[in-house]
């Protein structure tokens, strides 16, 4: 038996009402780490951290650097630059890629900050939470920044799945701690000292574990945007005996993980119609965005017909 018809971006799906299939993708976890269970990943060939850096201005384009470490304390850092091409169009340097060792006591002090209870807490983004595609310039050969952007997506390995959240204001973030004593290590961890390798041995910081990645699905260094799609979700199921609208329009939050972040309903309707909405909808399951190929939070709108 069909469910309601749901119209996003142009696209109608139809949403079951009996089945739901739950999936991993890419290596993210789609639901959220539970906090009894914090303790990291063993494997040295999967990353303990992962973490991607976009930023970007109408006038220089983008930067795009990445870090991974391996809990026996190698780690990988590339960075990439685009460049002005005339006629807004932008092309990419040759990245930049160095490996090195971390100190032991470096990684004391990132375990003391990722193990503690309050980080593992983190989730979703730290920060407002646009539909990113205002932000840019679309073209043949990718995209360009169209306003100021910056974005960092971290994934911590734990030991059941990925923590995976985004921050999108970085003032925000150093407000609050363990985020800024995290990002203090991270921005030691980028100037540590390294050997310079050829850009031929740039892997847009993936694991070498597979079935880890994180953050990335590919090797490959992708120049575009893609937009979250609807894996699994469950119809909305309105209250008995009250009058039910022709159709809600509700804007929400994908996180860089699948899962849904804040949920409103627009449309004028009952706090009884709107909490179902809400309600189902903070249960959906999506691959994530993905911006340069890293997953980023994006706002949606849907329109629920009944």
């Amino acid at each position: 038996m069909r469910g309601c018809d749901i119209v996003s971006h142009g696209i109608r799906m139809i949403a079951l009402s009996t089945v739901v299939v739950s999936f991993i993708v890419g290596g993210l976890g789609l639901a959220s780490w539970p906090l009894a269970a914090q303790t990291v990943n063993p494997d040295p060939e999967s990353p303990l951290i992962q973490m991607a850096h976009i930023e970007g201005d109408p006038y220089g384009g983008f930067s795009f650097s990445c870090l991974i470490v391996y809990p026996d304390a190698r780690y990988h850092r590339e960075q990439r630059t685009q460049i002005p091409a005339g006629m807004e169009r932008y092309n990419w340097e040759a990245p930049k890629v160095f490996e090195s060792h971390l100190e032991a006591q470096d990684m004391v002090r990132l375990r003391a900050i990722i193990e503690d209870p309050s980080f593992a807490s983190i989730k979703g983004t730290i920060g407002t939470v646009r539909n990113p595609s205002s932000k840019l310039r679309f073209s043949l050969v990718g995209v360009a920044p169209y306003e100021d952007i910056d974005i960092r997506t971290i994934s911590v390995e734990h030991l059941l799945q990925p923590q995976v959240f985004e921050i999108t204001e970085t003032h925000l973030a150093e407000r609050q701690e363990p985020l800024r004593g995290f990002l203090k290590w991270i921005k030691d961890a980028e100037s540590h000292p390294a050997a310079r390798l050829l850009a031929s041995m740039a892997n847009n910081c993936t694991s070498l574990s597979p079935a880890n990645h994180a953050l990335f699905v590919s090797a490959e260094f992708p120049k575009t945007l893609l937009r979250p799609t609807l894996i699994t979700g469950v119809a909305p199921k309105l209250p008995p005996n009250i009058p039910k609208p022709r159709s809600v329009l509700v804007e929400y939050v994908v996180n860089p993980d699948g899962t849904v972040g804040h949920a409103v309903v627009k449309s004028h309707v009952s706090p009884d119609v709107a909490q179902s909405v809400t309600e189902a909808i903070t249960k959906w399951k999506f691959r994530p965005g993905r911006l340069l190929g890293v997953p980023i939070a994006f706002k949606l709108e849907t329109e629920i017909r009944f």
